[in-house]
């Protein structure tokens, strides 16, 4: 179901949030109070909200509160910069060119400016594999909430499924303990 009209047949189709928060964003959005600016990505804002109402920016800066990738912007706000960057379709860190004035994504990562892609390169080539993986951590995290929520006593994976995730066998063992303590 479309959230702006509320059709099925709307070509925006995603999984529509619980009925309060859906009935409170179509209100917005007919008395205009939703300020989106001008900006291609309006959606986005549907995305931020979700994100901040399962606070992965608490989950991220309690597992990268590291101090080798502090800078000007942080930690958050750089990696929700970068899954704004590829929510928006870029692929190359010159693409955040093209973003510099839209309100939405500067929204979404919590900023007043982006910064250029010589600084976000910079960033990320301090990241290593232990930044990885605690961000496989907080994927983690979210995910077995989202199972302990569903109340999903069992988790089933297809075949080909599991196969893919025997390589990740390590955060695999962990999940018991983090959906049933």
């Amino acid at each position: 179901m479309c959230l702006l009209c509320g059709t099925w047949g709307c070509s925006a189709l995603i999984d529509p949030p619980p009925d309060a928060e859906l009935t409170l964003i179509r209100q917005l959005i007919k008395r205009r109070q939703l300020d989106l600016g001008h900006t291609s990505f309006a959606g986005l804002e549907l995305i931020r909200r979700y994100f901040r109402s399962i606070d992965l920016a608490g989950h991220i800066r309690r597992h990268l509160k590291v101090s080798e990738l502090e800078g000007d912007y942080g930690v958050v706000s750089m990696v929700l910069l970068v899954l704004g960057l590829l929510i928006c379709g870029g692929r190359r860190l010159q693409h955040l060119i093209y973003l510099k004035e839209d309100p939405m994504i500067l929204r979404l990562a919590g900023l007043k400016r982006l910064p250029t892609p010589r600084t976000l390169g910079r960033w990320l080539r301090r990241f290593r594999i232990e930044h990885v993986d605690r961000l496989l951590r907080v994927n983690d995290e979210l995910v077995a909430d989202a199972i302990r929520q569903a109340g999903l006593r069992r988790l089933s994976l297809p075949r080909r499924q599991s196969e893919h995730f025997g390589r990740r066998q390590r955060t695999l063992r962990l999940w018991p303990r983090l959906l049933w303590p």
